[in-house]
């Protein structure tokens, strides 16, 4: 009985829950979140300039503060004509497990062909590691 001599009473309720098991006791492989696990984005282009962000995941263990430096680096398409070239040092807090490098990519008027330039991801610090099938390397 509650209190003031009232009954209470608990339904049942059913209830569901997602739970995600992070493994936190190491510090984690960094690599690019690509569809089907390639190695390769596609962007397509447009009229105007545009900043394409670009994801980056930690996976296998989130613990401790780890940074990746990065950089851009032309194929077929050209830093200052297709993109800008951009490179800096992308930091994962503890427990973070994305984060994301911006690129921006220039706008053509017209159709061009199929164009390519490479995000690489390279030294790492903190003791994380690069999944080297998803870093941008070949």
């Amino acid at each position: 009985k509650a209190e003031g001599g009232r009954a209470s009473r608990i339904s049942d309720i059913a209830a569901e829950a997602e739970i995600t098991i992070i493994d936190d006791d190491d510090a984690g492989v960094l690599s690019f979140c690509t569809p089907d696990d390639k190695d390769v984005i596609t962007i397509h282009q447009q009229g105007e300039d545009f900043v394409a962000t670009i994801l980056v995941q930690r996976r296998q263990g989130s613990c401790g503060e780890v940074k990746v430096s990065y950089y851009t680096e032309g194929d077929s398409a050209l830093s200052g004509r297709d993109f800008e070239s951009t490179e800096g040092q992308l930091v994962f807090a503890d427990k973070q497990m994305e984060g994301v490098i911006n690129v921006t990519i220039k706008g053509v008027p017209r159709y061009d062909s199929f164009d390519s330039f490479r995000i690489l991801l390279t030294k790492t610090e903190g003791g994380a590691k690069l999944d080297h099938k998803r870093d941008g390397g070949s």
